[in-house]
C-alpha cells in the first residue's frame, strides 16, 4: 500500500506571534502575492492591535473578495472561547482553548474607569506551590508571544472595549511562572505597548515572579520599563521553602540580592506580594521578616487575603485578617502597605485559584 503523501500547503502565518515590523513586512510580502497594495499591511495592523479585530471577515475596510484569501494565509485568533464565568462583583474569567487542546485562564477585573487583565504565560506550571491550584496542574507547555498577546485582544473583544477606552492594566500572574518564559513575555510587552497598537503604558504592565532570580537580573536590564512584583509570601528561607519548591533553586539571600540588583539599577520599587495564610505566615516574627527583606530592597508591600485550595491546610483569609498583618507590619516598616481587595473568589478567579474550574451558577458557557 502506498504510503500518503505530505502536505505540500504552507502553514498560515501566526501573525500575533511577530514583532510589529517582522509582521508588518510580511503581510506586505502575502498582500504582494494577492496583487494587495502594501499600505493595507498597516491597516491590518491597526485593525488587529488598535482595535483587537482577530478575523479578517470582520475588517469591514477590506475588500470583500480580499478577506477570504488572507484568512486562508495568515492566523489572527490563536484561542476559542472554551467558558466564561462572571463573579458577583463584576470579574469575569475567561477558559481559553488552545490550538493543541491546552487550556489556559485569565481574568478581567474592573476597576474604577479601567479594566485590570491577569493573563497566563503557560499552560500549567511547574512551581508546585503547596498554596497554588495552578501549581497542581503541573507544567504543559510556554505560550508563544501571540497565544499571550490573544488573551488581551480576545478579552477586550468580549468586553467590547479597545484600548486606551478601556484604561487597561495587564498583570502577568495568571498561570504559569513568568521568569521561565521571559522572552516571550517580553515580546508580548513590546507589542502591547507599541503606540499603533494598544499603546499601553509600561507602567501599566506588571511581571509577577515567584523569585526566578535570573529573569530578574535580566528584567533589571531590560529597556522596557515594565514593572516588576515578586511574589514572596515568606521572607524566612525555612519556611519559604516548605511553601515553594522555588525557594530551594532560588534561596532567599540570592532573591534579595536580586532584588537590590533591580532596584539599584532601574531606581524602581518592587511589589512584594504576600499572601496571608493564618497560623503559617501571619505572626509577629513573619512580619518582622518582611519588615526587613522590605526595607533592604526598597520595596513596597501589598498583602493579598489567602484563598483556599483544596488539600493545603489555610482557609480563607478575610480582608480584616489581613489588615490586622498590615498593623502588625507597620510597626516596624514605614514604607508603603496595602491590603488588596478580594475579587472573584466565588468563581475561582482570585490569586492563586486558576486551574481550569468551570462552577456552576452564573457561569456562561461559551
Amino acid at each position: 500500500m502506498s504510503q500518503p503523501r505530505a502536505s505540500s500547503e504552507v502553514p498560515p502565518l501566526r501573525l500575533l506571534d511577530l514583532p510589529l515590523d517582522e509582521a508588518r513586512a510580511a503581510l506586505r510580502d502575502i498582500l504582494a502575492g494577492l496583487d494587495g497594495p502594501a499600505w493595507r499591511a498597516n491597516q491590518i495592523l491597526k485593525q488587529v492591535h488598535g482595535r483587537a479585530v482577530r478575523r479578517f471577515d470582520d475588517m469591514t475596510d477590506l475588500p470583500l473578495a480580499l478577506r477570504p484569501a488572507l484568512s486562508e494565509r495568515v492566523l489572527i485568533g490563536t484561542l476559542e472561547l472554551a467558558h466564561r464565568a462572571k463573579a458577583g462583583d463584576g470579574t469575569i474569567k475567561h477558559l481559553w482553548r488552545l490550538h493543541d487542546g491546552q487550556e489556559i485562564e485569565s481574568v478581567a477585573i474592573p476597576r474604577p474607569g479601567h479594566w485590570s487583565i491577569c493573563v497566563s504565560t503557560q499552560a500549567g506550571c511547574a512551581l508546585h506551590c503547596r498554596f497554588c491550584a495552578t501549581g497542581k496542574l503541573g507544567l504543559k507547555r510556554n505560550l508563544s508571544a501571540g497565544e499571550i498577546v490573544d488573551q488581551i485582544l480576545a478579552t477586550l473583544e468580549d468586553l467590547g472595549e479597545v484600548g486606551e477606552a478601556a484604561g487597561l492594566s495587564v498583570i502577568f500572574m495568571g498561570m504559569g511562572e513568568p521568569g521561565y518564559n521571559l522572552a516571550n513575555v517580553m515580546a508580548a510587552c513590546r507589542v502591547l505597548n507599541a503606540p499603533e497598537g494598544l499603546n499601553i503604558g509600561a507602567r501599566r504592565l506588571t511581571i509577577s515572579t515567584a523569585g526566578v532570580v535570573p529573569a530578574i537580573k535580566a528584567l533589571a536590564q531590560e529597556p522596557l520599563q515594565v514593572r516588576l512584583a515578586v511574589s514572596l509570601h515568606a521572607a524566612d528561607q525555612a519556611l519559604r521553602a516548605s511553601l515553594m519548591d522555588i525557594a530551594l533553586r532560588h534561596t532567599i539571600n540570592d532573591l534579595r540580592d536580586a532584588c537590590i540588583e533591580y532596584h539599584d539599577t532601574t531606581g524602581r520599587r518592587i511589589t512584594l506580594e504576600w499572601a496571608v495564610m493564618g497560623g503559617i505566615n501571619d505572626r509577629p516574627q513573619d512580619a518582622a521578616a518582611l519588615a526587613e527583606f522590605a526595607r533592604a530592597v526598597g520595596a513596597k508591600v501589598n498583602l493579598i487575603p489567602y484563598n483556599p485550595v483544596e488539600g493545603f491546610e489555610a482557609g480563607a483569609t478575610s480582608e480584616s485578617t489581613a489588615s490586622r498583618f498590615r498593623d502588625l507590619l507597620r510597626g516596624s516598616f514605614d514604607g508603603s502597605v496595602m491590603v488588596r481587595r478580594t475579587r472573584g473568589r466565588d468563581i475561582e478567579a482570585a490569586c492563586g485559584m486558576l486551574h481550569r474550574a468551570r462552577q456552576q451558577g452564573r457561569d456562561e458557557s461559551a
